[in-house]
């Protein structure tokens, strides 16, 4: 695990920027380092963990990092409110447009690591395939506040794969995210596997 290598939120930001201007639609969840099937298979072993855990309706969630708005849309049909953050300009520009018409849903342009909400405000705090683009300073931060606003959080990242290589993304273990996580406890995790890909999905409670 790189755990000290530096990700300037900059660059970052440059580069989710650069993706949503290269994307023709929402239809992409992974990076475009995969292909179509992956995202396919990918997709489709997301919406079954989700549906499984998350059947009833919910009071407020939190979606950091909210990106296009895919799992926003999902959830915003489940919750009573939906509040989505991401520092990526174009990023929110797709997911307002891919979430038109959705009342409760508000979306926040602006750092995690910058807002506060109040203790337990969410019934959800989700993260998808966020942390692994923030150092690990930053990462720990995130898991601090979803902790504190949150009553549960559904933590999806990668652990291996093909993102490895990305001069953007640090690959961490799942247990680092179980330590992190503490006093929390995992109540529900399973694992996406495909080729060199490994994607942790874990419920946190």
């Amino acid at each position: 695990m790189k755990t000290n290598k530096k990700l300037n939120p900059k660059r970052v930001i440059k580069e989710f920027d650069k993706r949503a201007l290269r994307r023709k639609g929402i239809a992409k969840v992974l990076s475009d380092r995969f292909g179509i099937e992956l995202n396919k298979s990918f997709d489709k072993f997301c919406y079954s963990f989700i549906k499984k855990y998350f059947p009833k309706k919910m009071g407020n969630v939190a979606d950091i990092g909210t990106g296009m708005g895919r799992l926003a849309k999902y959830f915003s049909q489940k919750c009573n409110r939906l509040i989505g953050i991401d520092f990526s300009e174009k990023m929110l520009t797709m997911a307002n447009n891919y979430l038109k018409g959705k009342d409760n849903v508000t979306l926040i342009y602006n750092d995690a690591v910058d807002v506060d909400f109040l203790p337990k405000y969410f019934d959800l705090g989700v993260v998808s395939l966020v942390l692994k683009h923030n150092n690990t300073t930053r990462a720990i931060k995130i898991i601090k506040k979803l902790k504190k606003w949150c009553k549960k959080v559904l933590l999806i990242e990668h652990i291996t794969g093909g993102t490895s290589g990305s001069d953007i993304s640090i690959m961490r273990t799942k247990s680092w995210y179980l330590k992190q996580f503490k006093p929390m406890k995992p109540v529900a995790t399973q694992l996406f596997k495909r080729d060199k890909d490994v994607v942790l999905f874990s419920i946190f409670q």
